[in-house]
């Protein structure tokens, strides 16, 4: 099944880690078309460093300038073991909303750097962000994705006889 946000987590060309500093890495190459919750979110970890099970951060951003973002939800110890994950979430999602971790120092992100539109990343451990400047990288795909359960309002009907709902 396709994700909803971000991309599939498969086993790519490539990782995406930093021995000594911790990242916030944010997946641009699908936004979300829909506001709602994201309940789950997919990562694929490279297994071939870290200590495993670890927890990260998961989060849902939004552009605030450019390649400033903030963050509009997160969640902290979500538990994530070397290879594809999926991990249970409650995230709040809006239009545009993208997908991202908190990915830790000794982690390893799969990703390829062609095939994909984009992603961002910034250096910090703090996956709250209010408009950070992040880095931008065009034409690559990182293995984070989501699946999102729309918000579906009830139906209101009107009685014509009394007028009462």
């Amino acid at each position: 099944m396709a994700v909803d946000i971000g991309a599939e987590a498969i086993d790519r060309t490539a990782r995406f880690h930093q021995f000594l500093l911790d990242f916030v890495v944010i997946e641009g190459n699908k936004v979300s078309a829909s506001s709602g919750i994201v309940n789950k979110v997919v990562v694929y970890i490279d297994g071939s460093i870290g200590v495993y099970p670890r927890a990260i951060k998961v989060g849902t951003f939004y552009k605030t300038n450019g390649d400033q973002f903030s963050c509009r939800d997160y969640e902290i110890n979500k538990i994530v073991d070397a290879g594809y994950n999926e991990i249970d979430t409650n995230l709040d999602v809006e239009i545009d909303d993208y997908i991202g971790i908190m990915l830790p120092r000794d982690l390893a992100l799969e990703f390829d750097a062609a095939g994909g539109t984009e992603y961002w990343y910034v250096q910090t451990s703090d996956i709250n962000l209010s408009a950070e400047d992040c880095i931008h990288t065009a034409g690559a795909i990182v293995s984070i994705g989501g699946f999102i359960t729309t918000m579906t309002l009830p139906a209101v009907t009107t009685n014509p006889a009394t007028g009462i709902h």
